[in-house]
C-alpha cells in the first residue's frame, strides 16, 4: 500500500544500530523495488559493516554500472566483508524503470554446499551468476546483523556514497531465518505479486518497513 522514495541526495537514507547482535550467519532480506533514473551510477540498496574499524568490510548488495569498469549497467551485486570473503554478480541486467520487482537475498553459511550459502531470488527466481563467482566459507559471520550502523538506499561509508535512485516498499529483515522468496511473495495468473509475510520471525536485530506513516518511515511494524 505504501512506498518509500529515495533520490540521489545523500540525506536519503534509513539508518539503524542494533544494541546488540543477531545471527550473523543465517538471515534473509526481502524488498521490492522500483528503480528510478539516473540509472549510470552505482548505487546501494542496503549495506552493514562486517567490521566497524574499517570503512570498506562492509556486507552489502548493489546496482553495478559502467563507470565501475565492469561494463554491466543494471548488474546486481553482493558483497561479503567488501568482496573479499563473497562477491557475486547476476548474468541479468535490472534497468526496468516502469516497474516493481521483488528482491530475496536468503544467506545461511552454515550450509555445507557453498552455492546454499547466499542465494538471490528476482521475482520468485533464483538468479544465476556470472562465472567464478565466491562465496562465503562455512560459518563465516556477515556484517548482517551485526551492531554496526545498518543503512538503507546509501553505502555512507567514508569514501563514497553511492546512493539507490528509486522506490523501496515492503522492505523486511528476517534474523535467524534463511526464506525462500515463497515467504514473501506467490504468483497469481503469471505475475509475482506481494502476500502477507504472516509468521515471518525476526529474531534480535530483524524488522518489517511498511512506510505506512509518512512522518516516520523508518517505523518498525
Amino acid at each position: 500500500e505504501n512506498s518509500c522514495r529515495f533520490t540521489l541526495t545523500h540525506a536519503d537514507r534509513l539508518t539503524r544500530t542494533p544494541s546488540s547482535a543477531g545471527n550473523r550467519r543465517t538471515n534473509t532480506f526481502s524488498m521490492w523495488i522500483k528503480r528510478a533514473s539516473p540509472l549510470e551510477t552505482y548505487q546501494t540498496l542496503f549495506l552493514q559493516s562486517d567490521d566497524a574499524s574499517t570503512t570498506n568490510r562492509t556486507s552489502s548488495i548493489n546496482f553495478q554500472t559502467e563507470g565501475n569498469g565492469t561494463g554491466a549497467l543494471g548488474r546486481i551485486y553482493s558483497a561479503i566483508n567488501g568482496g573479499l570473503e563473497g562477491a557475486l554478480n547476476t548474468v541479468g541486467r535490472f534497468k526496468d524503470t516502469t516497474s516493481w520487482f521483488h528482491l530475496v537475498l536468503r544467506t545461511d553459511t552454515t550450509q555445507g554446499t557453498e552455492a546454499n550459502r547466499q542465494r538471490l531470488y528476482i521475482n520468485g527466481q533464483l538468479q544465476t551468476f556470472e562465472s567464478s563467482p565466491s562465496y562465503p566459507s562455512q560459518n563465516f559471520e556477515t556484517g548482517y546483523c551485526n551492531t554496526t550502523e545498518l543503512v538503507i538506499g546509501s553505502n555512507a561509508n567514508a569514501n563514497s556514497d553511492y546512493p539507490f535512485s528509486g522506490y523501496l516498499a515492503e522492505v523486511i529483515l528476517a534474523d535467524g531465518t534463511s526464506y525462500g522468496p515463497d515467504q514473501f511473495g506467490e504468483s497469481k495468473g503469471g505475475v509475482w505479486i506481494p502476500k502477507d509475510p504472516s509468521g515471518t520471525t525476526f529474531g534480535t536485530t530483524g524488522f518489517h518497513l511498511k512506510f505506512g506513516d509518512a512522518s516516520s518511515l523508518g517505523t518498525d511494524s
